[in-house]
């Protein structure tokens, strides 16, 4: 029994120092920080360059957005402009059909013409009658 005392009983801690390298002391250089252009970086000109090119193509590109929607506008005006003259035409043969019509019909030999052939005939004395007597 005493020995399974003993075997229930903590373990002793062993510490166990680690070594830790020495570092070098910290020194402070004053001087001038570091630069942020990196090696690989463009030179001034050639950034001008391709900034300019690609102001220029956008430049183009958008005068010919531009043309292109003038052209459309101009194409659907001159469509829209044939239709109304076409409208224009059919209207003034329209009223000058009209207009012989109208003078045939006022016409009074035209009209007794017509009323002969449909067995009208012309009342030799004209009556009138007055609305608020009746006669």
């Amino acid at each position: 029994m005493a020995q399974a005392a003993l075997s229930y009983q903590q373990p002793q801690r062993r510490t166990r120092e680690y070594e830790q390298p020495q570092r070098p002391p910290l020194r402070v250089v004053p001087g001038k920080a570091p630069s942020t252009r990196t090696a690989t970086g463009l030179a001034p000109f050639w950034r001008v360059f391709f900034t300019v090119s690609v102001a220029v193509v956008l430049f183009f590109g958008m005068l010919s957005v531009v043309r292109v929607g003038f052209a459309d506008a101009t194409m659907a005006l001159s469509a829209r402009s044939a239709q109304i003259n076409r409208s224009i035409e059919s209207e003034r043969s329209a009223g000058a059909q009209l207009e012989v019509e109208y003078l045939l019909a006022s016409n009074p030999v035209t009209i007794l013409e017509k009323a002969s052939l449909l067995g009208m005939a012309l009342d030799p004395q004209i009556e009138y009658l007055h609305i608020k007597t009746g006669e």
